[in-house]
């Protein structure tokens, strides 16, 4: 992401970039500027969950690759994708990834290796009965910024949980990965670059506790 971006004057007309206006991109670019955008955001202060190790990534593909390299499936093995619907669709940038490694399945089997926990549009997924506690479990969140219902444990129960942030803030790019754990595999991951990053930390500063809060008073 060039440096030259953030000298770029953006209109002062309120242009619909749906589903955010050229005011808002304003302002975070110029946020990026700032020293705010040189620290990560208090995620504790938006985020449910205790998570010691909070990465920020180009997206919430690789983040879910991070966070599957974590846990080093076999070829053999298979991740438990559960949703909240149950539908049989499954977005690509999922399975893709999971596919790079091992297979995916709908129901539990002696390969399972891992569960990916997908909360559909903020709806909670539920685990199914009877899986061995020891599994690892990956949440997808992608669609769940801001939620936070301790009786439900979105985006606080798994051992890694993931975010999408340009489904919930005004960027055009950044994931997140959130683990319990030190990430051992952390190095492999395309890097954000520092203006990207900067980009991110402030997109995340000026916005995120606004949506956590529009969220909170709607469930």
């Amino acid at each position: 992401w060039p440096s030259e971006l953030f000298e770029v004057e953006t209109p002062t007309a309120p242009i619909q970039m749906s589903p955010y206006d050229a005011r808002q991109i304003d302002t975070m670019l110029k946020a990026a500027r700032s020293s705010a955008a040189e620290r990560d955001p208090d995620w504790s202060a938006l985020l449910p969950g205790s998570y010691p190790t909070n990465l920020l990534t180009v997206n919430g593909r690789t983040a879910l690759a991070l966070a599957l390299a974590e846990i080093a499936p076999g070829k053999d093995d298979e991740i438990l994708v559960v949703t909240t619907t149950g539908s049989p669709y499954i977005s690509g940038c999922v399975t893709r990834e999971i596919e790079k490694l091992c297979h995916w399945a709908r129901k539990p089997s002696p390969a399972t290796r891992a569960v990916l926990v997908i909360h559909e549009f903020g709806y909670p997924a539920a685990l199914p009965a009877g899986l061995d506690p020891k599994l690892p479990v990956i949440e997808d969140c992608a669609w769940a910024f801001g939620v936070d219902r301790p009786d439900l444990q979105v985006g606080a129960r798994g051992d890694f949980v993931i975010y999408s942030l340009p489904k919930a803030l005004p960027m055009p790019f950044g994931g997140l990965l959130r683990a319990k754990r030190p990430l051992a595999r952390a190095g492999n991951a395309p890097l954000l670059s520092d203006a990207a990053l900067r980009m991110v930390r402030a997109g995340v500063q000026l916005h995120g506790a606004e949506i956590a809060a529009a969220v909170r008073a709607r469930l």
